[in-house]
């Protein structure tokens, strides 16, 4: 079914339709695949196996969740946070952790000694990331310096105010300026830390991105009056239709039925 998906697929994108020579092949042709397993299976107990409808089988306890599409195994860090709405991420030291507010974002190590509040600001056109960061500092300012990173700009500074020092940095990314905010019982000890945390803070790469929200096989039961058709319309997927079919034995034609258990993509 996949071959003749793939076949109809390059004749209406008017490319040359590929075939199986089986030269420098990895793999047996799909038809000597087909001979060894009806071969295999007739050498098997003859029992007769009716699985209980009314509970999941095996396969599909196995494919349910599945992801669908290119693998996302490794495509995010472990140590970092990713905010696929805003489409930035940061990374922070091992063991910390990240709680996002609906103003605030807040990373903090576990034994609480420190953390970095992260939170927006619009941006005006007048406006710079050094001239944010000084009029929302509170003390004195030191160590001033220009962030360039990702190709966002920034400027990031140590303020003091009655003997705590905390790491401050602003960078412009968009419509909007990013103000970190960060302090530690050490802070010697621990502003470099924060420091590259800030420095860390980037836009999420296209595939990062996919990771973050990937599909996944879901079996579902047809609702009366659904058809493949109507259940693909909500799977934004190329092909959806197509796609749903091959996974679910329904290529090129045929119809579930009302109440049949079929695999989806979500």
């Amino acid at each position: 079914d996949q071959e003749q998906f793939q076949r109809v697929k390059a004749k209406a994108g008017g490319k040359p339709t590929q075939t199986y020579h089986g030269l420098y092949a990895s793999h047996p042709r799909n038809d000597q695949r087909l001979r060894t397993v009806v071969r295999e299976a007739g050498q098997l107990d003859q029992e007769t196996f009716i699985e209980d409808p009314s509970s999941p089988g095996e396969f599909r306890r196995r494919l349910e969740g599945l992801v669908w599409g290119e693998s996302v195994q490794g495509e995010q860090a472990e140590n970092r946070y990713y905010h696929t709405k805003l489409d930035f991420t940061f990374e922070h030291p091992p063991g910390w952790k990240v709680n996002a507010g609906s103003s605030t974002i807040i990373a903090t190590a576990l034994d609480g000694s420190a953390d970095m509040t992260l939170s927006l600001k619009g941006r005006k056109p007048e406006d710079t990331p050094k001239s944010v960061l000084e009029s929302n500092a509170g003390g004195e300012l030191r160590d001033g310096e220009k962030l360039e990173q990702a190709g966002l700009i920034g400027y990031t500074a140590v303020s003091s105010k009655d003997g705590e020092s905390h790491r401050l940095a602003v960078i412009q990314y968009k419509n909007l300026f990013y103000l970190f905010d960060g302090k530690a019982s050490d802070f010697p000890a621990t502003d470099a830390e924060l420091l590259a945390l800030v420095e860390s803070f980037r836009p999420i790469h296209p595939r990062e991105r996919r990771a973050a929200n990937p599909r996944r096989i879901e079996y579902i039961q047809v609702p009366r009056g659904a058809t493949l058709s109507s259940l693909a319309a909500s799977m934004r997927i190329p092909d959806a239709e197509a796609q749903l079919r091959l996974i679910n034995g329904f290529y090129p034609r045929g119809e579930p039925r009302t109440g049949d258990w079929i695999k989806i993509i979500r």
